[in-house]
């Protein structure tokens, strides 16, 4: 019996799904990213004087982790595009409700504004980090559990490689988000993340062919 050779990198590399794969990681690592590096700056506007929802984050952050069994399930149960979406999803709502600050209130307003408007943004602290630890977690599974082990080093090591670049973009992003412009910043940031919901479903149709081949095809003793 023959064994089919197993594809190189390269020839992984230029298959759709994968530059589809690097696409999506990396138009979901700018917003992340920036969301780290402007957090603070956004919060102490809302009144966090103290810094005590900045210590929050930073406790969502690490205990995020602990939702990592359930972002694995998801993406053995339903698969690899719902597992991507969702996490994608929930990452986007911080966006969204960073945008819409200044009708929860804004550092001039009163303090039980300002409270009002913190505590909303806890909800975005928390979905933040959960949705972070899940796009991060099933990039990794999707190089594994959709490309092989043969070449995952090469294709993960290169899809870190190119998020690293365009991570740069947050930069500018910050500046804008200082000078004033915070609401259009987070507002096309959230968009741009839920925009990628048809790769989702393609990914998660492209799941479903696959495991309907493999189910129909008889099996060799």
């Amino acid at each position: 019996k023959q064994q089919t050779a197993s594809p190189t990198a390269f020839q992984q590399m230029k298959t759709a799904e994968y530059i589809l794969l690097c696409t999506w990681f990396s138009i979901c690592i700018v917003p992340m990213q920036y969301y780290i590096g402007i957090i603070g700056f956004q919060l102490e506007e809302l009144g966090d004087d103290s810094g005590l929802y900045t210590n929050v984050f930073a406790y969502c952050y690490a205990g995020a982790a602990i939702t990592a069994p359930v972002a694995g399930f998801i993406a053995d149960r339903y698969g690899l595009g719902v597992a991507q979406g969702l996490s994608t999803l929930i990452v986007a709502i911080p966006f969204f409700l960073m945008a819409l600050k200044d009708s929860f209130g804004s550092s001039s307003s009163s303090s039980s504004s300002n409270s009002s408007s913190l505590n909303v943004q806890t909800i975005g602290l928390a979905t933040y980090a959960i949705g972070r630890m899940g796009i991060y977690g099933t990039f990794f599974t999707n190089c594994g559990k959709r490309f092989g082990y043969t070449n995952y080093g090469t294709l993960a090591g290169l899809g870190l490689l190119i998020t690293a670049i365009v991570s740069i973009l947050q930069y500018p992003l910050i500046t804008w988000t200082v000078n004033g412009h915070s609401t259009i910043v987070n507002t096309v940031l959230g968009i741009a993340l839920v925009l990628q919901s048809p790769y989702f479903m393609w990914l998660h149709r492209r799941e479903k062919l696959y495991k309907s081949a493999v189910s129909s095809s008889p099996r060799k003793n």
